[in-house]
């Protein structure tokens, strides 16, 4: 009996053997499949990793191209804001002043339209050192005399309409 005995222990050691090697191989495949597919995987990240980055790099390209367009833009425009803010201010002359002595200029080119005649020069006093009331006195004095039509104080005084209504409107009562 000892004999059956151990020939059956000897073959559940030779069948658990066969299970322990049947077991590590098929491990070891699955570890290997598992390693090639996150060696594809992590190849595949690095290639989108890289496309990404190529894209990246027109877009930032394409937008500094875009950024030193408008600082050309913005360059000349504040060339052309300092050039104007160093010009004096101009003044608009009241009903007992003389108006703006204007020159003509004359179109150049086919494609020339109607150029508008520029100021040159003011004869008389500036406006803004003059009092609001002394400036707005005619207006006052004729909508008191009881002309009511903007457009005719605006005629007499040498005034712009909005700028009569303005002036009616804000009058002090």
């Amino acid at each position: 009996m000892d004999y059956l005995v151990n020939v059956l222990e000897f073959l559940v050691l030779i069948f658990i053997a066969m299970a322990w090697y049947i077991a590590k191989r098929d491990l070891t495949a699955a570890a290997a499949l598992k390693h090639t597919s996150t060696a594809n995987e992590i190849r595949e990240l690095r290639e989108t990793v890289e496309q990404i980055i190529v894209v990246l790099e027109e877009r930032a390209s394409a937008a500094e191209a875009r950024l030193e367009a408008i600082i050309g833009r913005a360059s000349t425009v504040e060339k052309q804001l300092s050039a104007v803010l160093q010009q004096p201010l101009r003044t608009w002359p009241t009903a007992d002043e003389k108006p703006l002595e204007m020159e003509a200029t004359q179109p150049v080119g086919e494609d020339a339209m109607d150029v508008p005649q520029i100021p040159r020069k003011r004869a008389g006093k500036s406006l803004s050192k003059q009092p609001a009331d002394d400036r707005y006195q005619a207006v006052y004095d004729l909508a008191d005399a009881g002309v009511s039509d903007v457009a005719e104080i605006a005629r007499q005084t040498g005034l712009g309409q909005a700028e009569v209504s303005l002036v009616l409107n804000l009058r002090p009562r």
